[in-house]
């Protein structure tokens, strides 16, 4: 079974609602990302789904209003961070140096991470090889100064300490105007480069990429199908209970 992360976003607005999502995504190898105010409860509810924040600080404690603490999160019993999603990119201006210390401050607090990256338009329609080289400069700098021997301890079967998510922006809300579609071949193939650039640095032994470009019911099928991909990273459909209901059945 591959991947299933589930990026609810500012979604559901009741903790009743929250717990019956994750009343249906109870399965295993699924990673809920919930709002922070409902970690707690998500937590206690899940027994087979992996538990993930979708935001944190670098600095354990200390004079940050409204920011949480990786060590915080941690004492909840969530295991994930989600880090660089291209909304807290595009609408909260994170960079590839505030990724990396929220990176290495969530491996310190003993959380594993997700790391978003992804080219916008401008740089797809210069050709693969520019989009290649945005995802690069991603990844070289979001993960500066990590090392899988450092960050990454060994453990038995795959190192799952650290994984990538590729949501290319400009394939973002589903071929919707302005936003073409994205195939499972090109896809595939990011996902390979991405995984070659992450062992090359060394960055991790076994890399897992995640896709990440507007996945529902209707494609998510074809995006799990290539082997070079890991799993998917899905947003607004996995809030939708229909829709869920669908994504399990293809994705099996």
């Amino acid at each position: 079974m591959k991947i299933l992360a589930f990026n609810w976003k500012l979604n559901p607005l009741t903790e009743r609602e929250a717990l019956s999502l994750s009343s249906l995504s109870d399965r295993k190898d699924v990673i809920l990302f919930p709002p922070a105010v409902f970690l707690n409860a998500v937590v206690r509810r899940t027994k087979r789904a992996e538990v993930g924040v979708q935001n944190l600080f670098w600095e354990t404690e200390g004079a940050f209003t409204g920011e949480t603490s990786p060590v915080m999160i941690k004492s909840l019993g969530v295991r994930w961070a989600l880090v660089g999603h291209s909304e807290r990119r595009k609408y909260f201006e994170e960079t590839d140096e505030t990724v990396n210390k929220k990176i290495k401050a969530a491996f310190a607090a003993g959380l594993n991470v997700i790391l978003c990256v992804g080219e916008p338009m401008s740089a797809r329609k210069k050709g693969i090889h520019a989009a290649r080289a945005f995802v690069r400069k991603q990844l070289v700098r979001g993960l500066s100064g990590i090392r899988n021997s450092k960050f990454l301890p060994a453990q038995a079967g795959k190192i799952r300490n650290l994984a990538v998510a590729y949501e290319p922006i400009w394939a973002i809300s589903g071929g919707a105007v302005h936003h073409p579609s994205d195939t499972p071949k090109d896809s595939a193939e990011m996902a390979k480069f991405i995984k070659e650039t992450l062992f090359s640095g060394f960055h991790s032994l076994n890399p897992e990429v995640l896709y990440g470009g507007s996945v529902d019911s209707k494609n998510v099928a074809d995006f799990l199908k290539p082997r070079e991909v890991d799993g998917v990273l899905i947003g607004g459909a996995s809030v939708k209970k229909e829709e869920l209901k669908k994504i399990f059945k293809r994705a099996n």
